[in-house]
């Protein structure tokens, strides 16, 4: 970011001067070196800034709602104080719940789910059930007051909050107790688990076939008056969002099969990308990407519908943004479908606007551990083996890159989606043991200290995937715990197993119970938390500007006295982790000729590991 002896990234080029003033601001420098630090007259940095009180800032809001906007914009500035605003954003949410002032909530959630990326801001202040449970106690709770007037903006109250909610679930794949939802009862769990499943009309009560039939009529039937509050008043929204997927599939039978006109349907369908509608077609629109895969009769309906709600031709500007709200939600499984019918019906020139419709929402649609469809495609095509030769092939890249630090060769792309994905198709067990033939067969070549570091920051990275169910589950209708499901093992445990087994897996084969006790013990000493280290006061701290290189001196000092410095774990030298020791034959530092005893001090009782009663059958 500062080097300017090299060419840098354009990104970090723009940010200097606001890391510096985030820098000021939390006491790191002191705020006159900033100007000497950039090297230049900075236009933008504000020696006045302040660090903002979370506390302030939800007062500063509560008395006045027009201050909320300003704080979402806050939200993306780089100076220093996105972690305050982050929270006071949270509680603000929380206390307008707590008031059910929902016309102030509406605005504030309807805001964030336009900007799907300061979603991720906010996750990395708060935890998911802090900001989502107050939501869903609200929606749950949610009532028509006695003497109701007007029932279409209780409507567009409730879906604007519901939005928020989804794009959380949606984007982040959270289950209802992910977002601390532990009722058996609750309408958003419903929502969240089965809104976008359509049920047969002998599953429902006569109720919901009495809703059913009032939407689809008030919808399509011009002589029933359209949606009246009568309707909306039977069907509180809660009913509505659980009976969307129903009411969409009837209307796709309907079109296909003639009882619907291309002008009814039409007529219908700009009813439903109207505000007070429009939150509802997040699970219509997932509905439809599961239905275009089944039915074949009824996939040219399927896709008339998704133009009209896509591509609408009248629509107001706050209809607008809110359904590009929807369509960040849908995009991953809808464009999957449509590439999937593209594709067996090439012809069709239907697709490709659809598809353009959703290209700019690909990338807000999901941020999870898992791979998309096109990283799949990618990885199991670049080689004869599948994807067992991709993630091979991608350890020999780390392997080559590192051993070349000097020849400024482009960085081996990595992401840790490709090991996940792998392990989740073949299993802990056989990937783990694919990872151990490539140290073997690194090691031949003399590249085993580079190799070990590789594979063992790959094992010790965690998987989102496969993380602990949340400690509050959620209960069954008879309010008892509900089972928690079976976690597939890891690569850690699954590796603590084999070294748990290291003696009798020398017998039969040495060099492969060498490497794994070997592994076992870095990725150990890796996962090792640091003891703490006394920090200075930040107001002390000064930074020496005019030391030029030499200033760097004690920091090479300590460097180089913590080389001498074992790790603490027999047969482990600290020094041998460095990637950057060339392809020397000598390992750079470890041992890895097996001559000495590296089972003596493994202590290989169950115990250890703590893993009694652990079923290490599975993958």
């Amino acid at each position: 970011m500062f080097d300017e002896t090299r060419s840098n990234n354009p990104y970090t080029e723009s940010v200097r001067e606001e890391f510096c003033t985030a820098c000021a601001l939390h006491g790191l420098v002191q705020r006159e070196h900033v100007e000497r630090i950039l090297g230049e007259t900075s236009m933008s940095y504000e020696p006045s800034l302040e660090k903002h009180s979370k506390e302030r800032l939800v007062q500063d809001c509560l008395a006045d709602a027009d201050k909320i906007q300003g704080l979402i914009r806050d939200l993306e500035k780089m100076d220093g104080n996105v972690g305050a605003v982050a929270q006071a954003l949270v509680d603000v949410m929380r206390q307008l719940c707590h008031n059910k002032e929902t016309m102030s909530l509406k605005m504030l959630c309807s805001q964030l789910a336009q900007k799907p990326q300061t979603l991720d801001i906010i996750l990395l202040f708060e935890k998911p059930p802090a900001v989502l449970e107050p939501l869903c106690q609200l929606l749950d709770n949610w009532q028509y007051e006695e003497d109701q007037g007007e029932y279409q903006p209780i409507y567009e109250e409730f879906g604007s909050i519901l939005l928020l909610v989804l794009a959380f679930s949606y984007r982040y794949k959270l289950s209802a107790a992910d977002i601390g939802i532990v009722s058996p009862v609750s309408s958003v769990a419903k929502i969240l688990g089965r809104a976008h499943v359509s049920r047969k009309r002998d599953d429902l009560t006569e109720q919901e076939k009495g809703h059913v039939t009032g939407w689809i009529k008030g919808l399509f039937d011009s002589d029933s008056g359209g949606l009246g509050d009568d309707l909306m008043s039977s069907c509180p929204p809660q009913d509505f969002h659980l009976l969307v997927a129903t009411i969409f599939q009837n209307i796709v039978v309907a079109y296909t099969y003639g009882y619907l006109s291309d002008e009814a349907l039409k007529g219908g369908i700009e009813y439903l990308v109207d505000t007070f509608l429009l939150p509802s077609l997040v699970p219509a629109l997932r509905f439809l990407a599961d239905y275009l895969w089944v039915e074949q009769k009824e996939q040219k309906a399927i896709i008339k519908i998704l133009q009209l709600i896509l591509l609408p031709t009248s629509i107001s500007g706050e209809a607008s943004t809110m359904l590009s709200s929807v369509r960040n939600l849908v995009a991953n499984p809808l464009e999957r479908s449509l590439r999937t019918y593209q594709r067996q019906d090439p012809k069709n020139q239907d697709i490709e606007p659809l598809l353009r419709a959703l290209k700019d929402s690909l990338p807000l649609s999901r941020r999870t551990g898992s791979a998309g469809h096109c990283e799949l495609d990618s990885w199991t095509m670049s080689s004869s083996t599948g994807m067992v030769g991709a993630l091979r092939h991608t350890v020999q890249v780390m392997v080559q890159w590192a051993m070349h630090p000097a020849n400024n060769m482009i960085p081996s792309s990595y992401t840790h989606r490709q090991l996940i994905a792998v392990t989740r198709v073949i299993g802990a067990k056989r990937t783990l043991r694919l990872l151990v033939d490539e140290i073997r067969s690194q090691s031949e070549a003399g590249n085993a200290s580079i190799v070990y570091d590789v594979v063992g920051a790959m094992v010790c990275a965690p998987d989102v995937t496969n993380e602990a169910p949340p400690n509050n589950p959620m209960l069954d209708a008879s309010g008892n715990v509900t089972a928690a499901a079976t976690r597939p093992l890891t690569l850690r445990q699954v590796l603590g197993s084999m070294a748990e087994q290291a003696r009798k897996l020398q017998k039969e084969d040495a060099m492969l119970a060498d490497i794994v006790v070997r592994l076992y013990r870095r990725v150990e000493a890796h996962m090792v938390l640091p003891q703490p280290r006394a920090m200075l006061e930040a107001p002390g701290i000064q930074l020496d500007l005019t030391a030029g290189g030499s200033g760097l001196g004690d920091v090479d000092a300590m460097a180089a006295a913590a080389g001498d410095m074992s790790l603490g774990v027999p047969g482990v030298v600290a020094g041998a982790g460095g990637g950057g020791g060339g392809g020397g034959g000598g390992g750079g530092g470890l041992d890895t000729t097996g001559d000495g005893d590296l089972f003596g001090g493994l202590d290989t009782s169950m115990d250890m590991f703590g893993w009694d009663g652990m079923d290490l059958t599975g993958n």
